[in-house]
């Protein structure tokens, strides 16, 4: 019983965690909107009851930061009916909780880091695309 309620009170961070991963294929994949170009998912956290996960989204870096996140987040928000619906088969739960997007602070140093990282996946997705789409990423075929 006693490992039972440790795994409820873990859940909403699971949930969390497969949404920002689901959100951040739907935003490489099928999203083409450019203003959601060179924007990352910063942040996910799911409400213990998991009616409501807070998205917190982040511009990668140039001049106007704030500004494009601001954006990115009124486009994601215009789209969340969409969104959950493409979320729903692939998180597998009875109900899709509600999407809330946020501009992620920009100094929180995960956001840093999952920007990066995002920056670095993009590049090598752009450039697989270009080589063919196939390959090792070394030259090799």
């Amino acid at each position: 019983m006693n490992k039972r309620k440790t795994d409820d009170r873990r859940r909403p961070e699971r949930v969390a965690s497969r949404v920002r991963e689901e959100l951040a294929a739907l935003m490489t994949r099928d999203l083409s909107d450019p203003r959601l170009n060179n924007v990352v998912i910063a942040r996910v956290h799911a409400t213990d009851d998991l009616s409501l996960v807070r998205v917190g989204v982040s511009a990668l870096d140039d001049d106007d930061t704030q500004s494009r996140a601001r954006t990115a987040v009124k486009v994601l928000a215009s789209i969340t009916s969409t969104l959950r619906t493409k979320l729903a088969p692939k998180l597998g739960m009875r109900r899709v909780p509600a999407l809330e997007f946020r501009v992620a602070n920009a100094s929180d140093p995960d956001a840093r880091i999952d920007s990066l990282l995002a920056e670095v996946s993009r590049e090598l997705s752009t450039s697989a695309k270009r080589a063919g789409g196939g390959g090792s990423g070394d030259g090799q075929p």
